[in-house]
């Protein structure tokens, strides 16, 4: 019986250092964006869900860095060549997937590593604060003597989701996006701060209030959406990325 629990026991304890290395040497999603010319080369899925690429080189590639997805990058563009252009995701190191696709596999060039999306400052509240410090150093009271925005007038804001039933974005808005699952603070803060409900008695005043805001998701490829559908200005408060892209 003593032998029986302590093999029991040392199964155990083998069994959950196994399953603790699993977790500390998961690796995470990495992708790179690259140009692929020839459409006969994009890897695609075969009957039972496997990707698969004609290129032997790529195929290895697939295989070995355990590539999950291959998919257009910019599909929204109306440029013929960036419409070449596609997104690697892979279960590996970033630069494992940068390495091999730029050495190895002939059929793909300018590999670039892909968009890092980050916000840029948080804020901890929707601007709660008595002072309206931002708004006093931009003018704004002398401002609205002028203007305080125009329906006509489309501010996008692209960031990573939004609580559009807050009472200062409901009857903001002219487009969104149902879909988007990210967070909703800093978009929410940002979207109020640029064309939030203004001359409420709630929270903060907006610079351009009687503008419509249109709300999309927080990548480069939904710039091209807001460009396209006419926005006249789009903002973004985050970054992907302080390295050249040879595509952004």
């Amino acid at each position: 019986m003593k032998t029986l629990l302590s093999t029991l026991r040392n199964s155990t304890i083998t069994f959950s250092l196994i399953m603790i290395c699993s977790i500390a040497f998961a690796q995470q999603e990495s992708t790179v964006w690259l140009t692929i010319n020839d459409a006969k080369d994009v890897p695609t899925l075969d009957a039972s869900g496997k990707l698969i690429a004609q290129d032997v080189s790529f195929n290895e590639a697939i295989t070995s860095l355990n590539i999950k997805a291959v998919k257009k990058a910019l599909s929204s563009s109306r440029n013929s060549s960036l419409l070449k252009v596609y997104e690697v995701t892979c279960e590996c190191e970033q630069e494992d997937l940068y390495a091999t696709l730029s050495n190895n596999v002939s059929v793909v060039s300018k590999v670039e590593y892909g968009p890092d999306y980050k916000i840029l400052a948080t804020p901890n509240d929707y601007a709660l604060n008595t002072t309206h410090y931002a708004l006093d150093l931009i003018g704004a009271e002398n401002a609205w003597n002028i203007t305080t925005g125009d329906a006509n007038v489309v501010i996008a804001v692209s960031d990573q989701n939004f609580e559009v039933t807050h009472e200062e974005l409901e009857s903001q808005y002219i487009y969104y996006d149902q879909t988007n699952t990210q967070s909703t603070g800093h978009g929410t803060a940002v979207a109020i701060m640029a064309g939030g409900a203004t001359d409420n008695n709630n929270f903060n005043s907006s610079i351009g209030y009687k503008s419509s805001l249109a709300l999309y998701r927080m990548n480069i490829n939904e710039i091209l959406n807001a460009s396209y559908a006419g926005a006249d200005v789009i903002n973004l408060s985050w970054t992907s990325g302080c390295e050249y892209n040879t595509y952004v």
